[in-house]
């Protein structure tokens, strides 16, 4: 501890007899005139934590897994499938109404003619199962097919083909015979409204029904051979 005078207050070496300043004898029990007040020790704080928000990625380990669905060959294999089936039913759904349409018809047109349908003779339709319209080197045709499971056919037939010479001015140009089970290339003609036509009515039936032909095309019509 550094000791000083109690007479000026010098500072004093440690094994001081006088005062270096005043000449003032120094003691043993001589008391410091000035201590230096030393600071009271400060509690030592501890140290506070001090937080900071720690982040942990949650690592999620992604797996690419391989899609078990339908390749695209199959998918497209698919498509073109259903369009195929869309199509092939419209195009029944297309018959169907023209066979329905057909057998429904009172008349069988061809240009500005208008032929008596079986429907119309006979005052109820017949199933209609196949109908075909075509030009060819300027003759038009239809052909109606007709089913029936009565087994009236040759009576029907001879009913329409009595009615298409006896009201609607047909003429017979073969000889025909309904009476038996089956008949075949029984025409019947007449002129037609276009100038130079003439109208070909042929009828075809079997035990499964009767097909109705119509052909109209140049000609004309002589009568025992004139």
């Amino acid at each position: 501890m550094a000791k000083f005078c109690k007479n000026c207050g010098t500072e004093l070496a440690d094994n001081a007899k006088f005062c270096n300043n005043c000449g003032e004898k120094i003691t043993d029990e001589q008391q410091p005139a000035q201590q230096t007040r030393e600071q009271p020790a400060q509690p030592v704080q501890s140290a506070q934590p001090v937080y900071q928000p720690q982040y942990t990625p949650n690592y999620v380990s992604a797996q690419v897994k391989k899609k078990s669905g339908i390749p695209i060959v199959a998918v497209i294999i698919i498509i073109v499938a259903v369009i195929i089936v869309a199509i092939i039913g419209a195009v029944i759904a297309v018959a169907f109404s023209a066979l329905n349409n057909t057998a429904n018809l009172d008349y069988y047109t061809i240009g500005k003619d208008q032929i008596p349908s079986v429907k119309y003779v006979l005052g109820e339709k017949r199933d209609v199962i196949g109908v075909n319209n075509s030009i060819s080197n300027g003759v038009d045709l239809q052909i109606i097919e007709y089913k029936t499971t009565d087994g009236n056919q040759n009576s029907e037939m001879l009913q329409y083909a009595l009615a298409l010479m006896n009201n609607y001015g047909f003429i017979n140009s073969t000889d025909y015979n309904f009476s038996n089970a089956t008949g075949s290339g029984f025409q019947f003609a007449k002129e037609s409204a276009e100038s130079g036509k003439i109208i070909i009515l042929q009828i075809d039936y079997d035990q499964n029904g009767y097909t109705i032909t119509i052909q109209r095309g140049a000609g004309s019509l002589t009568y025992n051979g004139e």
